[in-house]
């Protein structure tokens, strides 16, 4: 599936404001690899978890981090885990989630 280009980052350097995986709120880029909460900045429940360097839904199956990025991931040979971390759907990443942070 062909992606959109789209801005990932509010601003530049370390106070840069991104989309988190896990919560789907937006942070600092230097705190989001740090993210584990158990709620989306909404307070609905997470979909996915952080475990490590690597997420995966709270079933336990494992969840591509780069689909997660506006530029998507280009390998072929997962596309299982082409899914939204934020609400499992297979059609978008977190970063395009609905349900993510926009203000």
């Amino acid at each position: 599936m062909e992606r959109a280009p789209q801005v990932f980052r509010d601003g530049a350097g370390s106070s840069a404001q991104v989309i988190c995986a896990i919560c789907l709120g937006k942070h600092p880029i230097s705190e989001v690899s740090a993210c584990n909460r158990p709620t989306l900045w909404n307070g609905r429940p997470a979909f996915s978890m952080r475990i490590g360097r690597r997420i995966q839904s709270n079933e336990g199956a494992p969840i591509c981090i780069s689909w997660q990025r506006p530029s998507g991931c280009s390998s072929g040979d997962h596309p299982e885990r082409h899914i939204c971390s934020g609400c499992g759907r297979a059609d978008h990443g977190a970063f395009e989630c609905t349900l993510a942070q926009t203000e």
